[in-house]
């Protein structure tokens, strides 16, 4: 790649990134009905002929921009187990929330799921990345969890299921009433109900330093 070709892609990529930043900032804001493409370039400061150059449509432009969100590197503190399992399978899902899910960015990509629901043409352009996404935040877990059997693994994804499900729907709740203060105490009471469950499949490993061999009867630990 040329010089010039290069400064062009750049140029590309950052009206990408400027485009794809406004659409969340409407569908946090307006939903996804009210997120037009007018919206979106009003949004963006740009104009309408650069936004449809990248994005031709609605659905290509919220089809890239569930991709966009979806890609977004898992940003969580260092949550290695340090102490009890309960500390630190705790500090990992509240990291979840306050990190990935409680966020304006995940409520925009919310609203593109929920549209994906009856639009299939736009679920079939999200699923792989979705399907991705998740098994990066489940891929979080698994290291904390050594020699699972496969009935120990599978219980352990499904409780990472139940806890996407429930902060999912606190975060839909809120268009119901439920305030910050009360959404927090729910998911602090469901967090002393669930960490528990955790700490049963394997308790031995999660209570275990990640990087260290778990202890066992009669090993001299010096």
């Amino acid at each position: 790649m040329n010089q010039a070709a290069g400064k062009q892609e750049l140029k590309s990529e950052r009206a990408r990134r400027t485009i794809c930043e406004a659409t969340i900032a409407c569908l946090a804001e307006r939903g996804y009905a009210e997120t037009s493409i007018n919206r979106v370039v009003e949004t963006a400061g740009v104009s309408k002929g650069a936004l449809q150059h990248h994005y031709p449509s609605k659905e290509e432009l919220m089809a890239s921009t569930a991709s966009y969100l979806l890609e977004r590197p898992l940003r969580l503190a260092d949550l290695s187990a340090d102490g009890t399992s309960k500390s630190s399978v705790r500090k990992r899902l509240l990291a979840i929330w306050d990190n990935l899910t409680n966020t304006e960015a995940y409520l925009a990509l919310l609203e593109i799921l929920i549209a994906a629901r009856t639009d299939k043409i736009l679920h079939a352009r999200i699923a792989a990345d979705l399907k991705a996404s998740i098994s990066e935040i489940d891929d979080h877990f698994l290291p904390h969890y050594r020699d699972l059997s496969a009935a120990q693994r599978n219980d352990l994804l499904l409780l990472m299921t139940a806890n996407r499900c429930l902060m999912r729907g606190l975060l839909i709740e809120e268009n119901y009433g439920l305030s910050k203060a009360r959404q927090r105490a729910v998911l602090e009471r469901w967090l002393d109900l669930v960490v528990p469950a955790f700490e049963h499949i394997d308790p031995v490993s999660a209570d275990t330093p990640t990087g260290s061999a778990p202890h066992r009867p009669g090993e001299d630990q010096t």
